[in-house]
């Protein structure tokens, strides 16, 4: 249009024939809107295009001002048709304008003087192109070019082109190479090699030789070992089409390349924890396996399970795990699977049975899993139908063992109830006083020895005894024996909890009824009255105790000291204090009181030689 433009130029005055004549001729094959204006923008001529462009219609418009068939045209416009006018060519290849009813469109345009025959300047030729609907297209492709410039980029696959002919060198990589491989594309696109190079070594012939899989079948998927720009390498999934051109023939490769280096890391790390699983599984002592949950058939046994029941591995997995139970245990079998249960089960004790027809006891400990997508449970067994029959003959044996100490204790307490009883008929029938006293103490004293036996016949205990319980009866059956027909003689006991074995619990109880005898005998004389406290309690250093009696009767006597040396009772005392692993301390005051600091010993623990008598 620029250089046929040229052509309309006359020589004549404005609205020259000649020069309408050749803008029709100009017009009738011109691919775009023409109008031909002169000096005082007034049209000469126009085409229907232009007609059709500025929705002008049937208005004739020859010989009327541009602007006042368009008085609202914009400033910039005139601006135009000024310069133009003046000499100017001015031209656009897309410019925005308001077409009459409001819309908006786009334009390409030229605007440039015609002259006449003597090179003046006539007026000015316009032609526009309506580039609309291009411009639509142009913006809608570019939109659609983003978008997938934007796909492509954020992708976790890098998409490529590539030719059909070794090495296959690339012709199109997309950005988010940069991110995901640390390359640049031109790397790729530039070098032909790019991509052969980086294939690791260990992987390029086989990749090559499965590249006849894809021409074969037109697509392939295949995994291999590709180096990154850091010079790592990482797994990628690779996956090829082949594009055929009109003639049937490969024209070029099309695909993605996937980083799936983590998940073969992770596939490795859970190839190796299996097998690693597995082995443990296979090399336990103790009988596994794992069974269907939904259909109790055995999935898997490991060496111990073969060998300790006697079927083979395939016999195993033709089994359920019913048929290793006696009948009469399915309905308990059955209850429990019936349970809902996560993690670990310690299902307790049942009874299993072997090839050759042995019944065997198993303690049974389980976890549910999943096991090659299937509900399963994983189960230990430990053979326990020894150690079961070696439990029945120790308790049989303690059984026997607890009778007979029992029996000793009884035996014991009644040989000394004898004792008593012959000293008892001794007293009878001795006339003399001071020995009848002696026969009185000698038979107390065997009375709380034979106490201590007969609480431990009742309780059936052997290795402890309550020493607070035990020296209340002693105290008790003191004051029952000796003090018949006396003055009112009131006991009060204050005795706390402790443990402790026979070999303090002996010593403290003849101690007690010593002093319980004593204070009887001379703290109350003439039927007086009064109060005997026993009391036994702890003191603030760990495992240290006090025994104290404490009678309020006449006190003790002025040469307590002296007599205390001849006194048999009194040095009795003191060497059951001894015996206790205390120390006898007497108060001087004016009630008689006497304490016993001791250390309380942890009771010893009865040793019971099943095989033979006690050590």
């Amino acid at each position: 249009m620029d250089t046929d433009s040229n052509d309309v130029q006359t020589a004549g005055a404005v609205g020259s024939q000649k020069t309408v004549h050749k803008f029709r001729q100009l017009a009738d094959w011109a691919p775009v809107s023409l109008a031909l204006f002169d000096l005082d923008m007034r049209y000469l001529e126009l085409t229907q295009g232009w007609r059709d462009d500025c929705q002008l219609g049937d208005r004739n418009v020859i010989g009327l001002s541009h602007y006042e068939v368009f008085p609202d045209l914009p400033a910039r416009w005139k601006d135009v048709h000024r310069r133009c006018l003046a000499g100017a060519t001015e031209r656009s290849e897309s410019d925005i304008f308001l077409r009459p009813d409001g819309t908006l469109g786009w334009i390409r345009w030229e605007v440039k003087p015609w002259r006449d025959d003597s090179s003046n300047i006539g007026g000015i030729v316009m032609w526009t192109e309506d580039i609309t609907v291009r411009k639509q297209m142009e913006d809608t492709l570019h939109a659609n070019k983003e978008r997938l410039k934007f796909l492509l980029s954020s992708s976790p696959a890098i998409i490529y082109t590539c030719e059909v002919e070794p090495p296959y060198a690339a012709t199109y990589i997309s950005e988010n190479i940069i991110d995901l491989m640390g390359f640049q594309p031109e790397q790729f696109t530039d070098a032909p090699n790019f991509w052969a190079a980086h294939i690791h070594p260990e992987d390029s012939q086989l990749v090559f030789d499965q590249l006849g899989e894809l021409f074969a079948h037109g697509h392939h998927a295949q995994e291999y070992r590709f180096q990154m720009a850091d010079g790592t390498y990482h797994w990628v999934y690779d996956r090829a089409k082949v594009v055929y051109s009109n003639d049937g023939k490969p024209d070029q490769l099309i695909g993605y390349w996937a980083d799936i280096n983590e998940k073969k890391l992770a596939e490795a790390e859970l190839r190796r924890s299996e097998a690693s699983h597995r082995e443990l599984f296979d090399s336990n002592p103790h009988p596994m396996w794992v069974f269907d949950r939904d259909t109790l058939a055995f999935i898997a046994v490991n060496d111990a399970a073969i060998c300790h029941y006697g079927y083979s591995r395939d016999e195993f997995l033709a089994m359920t795990i019913k048929d290793i139970r006696p009948p009469e245990d399915l309905p308990r079998l059955l209850d429990n699977l019936a349970l809902e249960w996560d993690g670990i089960d310690e299902a307790g004790l049942w009874n299993h049975c072997t090839k050759d027809g042995r019944v065997i006891t198993v303690e049974i400990v389980s976890h549910a899993l999943k096991f090659a997508g299937r509900n399963a449970e994983l189960v230990l067994a430990h053979d326990v139908t020894k150690r079961n029959q070696a439990e029945i003959g120790l308790q049989t044996a303690l059984r026997e063992k607890t009778a007979l100490l029992l029996e000793v204790h009884h035996r014991v307490k009644n040989n000394l109830q004898v004792i008593t009883s012959l000293l008892r008929l001794e007293g009878f029938r001795c006339t003399d006083d001071p020995t009848k006293a002696v026969l009185q103490d000698m038979q107390q004293r065997v009375r709380s020895m034979a106490l201590l036996h007969e609480i431990i016949y009742r309780k059936g205990t052997f290795a402890a005894v309550d020493l607070g319980s035990y020296l209340g009866q002693i105290a008790g059956e003191s004051l029952k024996s000796l003090h018949a027909g006396r003055g009112t003689v009131q006991l009060r006991l204050d005795l706390g909890l402790l443990k402790v074995g026979l070999d303090q619990a002996t010593p403290a109880g003849l101690l007690v009824s010593e002093l319980v005898s004593n204070s009887l005998k001379h703290a109350f004389p003439d039927e007086r009255s009064g109060e005997i406290t026993i009391s036994l309690h702890p003191l603030d250093l760990s495992d240290h105790w006090r025994l104290a009696v404490i009678d309020n009767g006449i006190g003790l006597p002025a040469d307590f000291e002296t007599r205390r040396e001849s006194s048999l009772g009194l040095q009795l005392v003191a060497d059951l204090a001894s015996q206790m692993g205390g120390k006898l301390q007497v108060g001087h005051g004016p009630q008689a009181a006497f304490t016993i600091d001791f250390i309380a010993l942890e009771p010893k623990a009865l040793v019971i030689n099943l095989n033979g008598d006690l050590p």
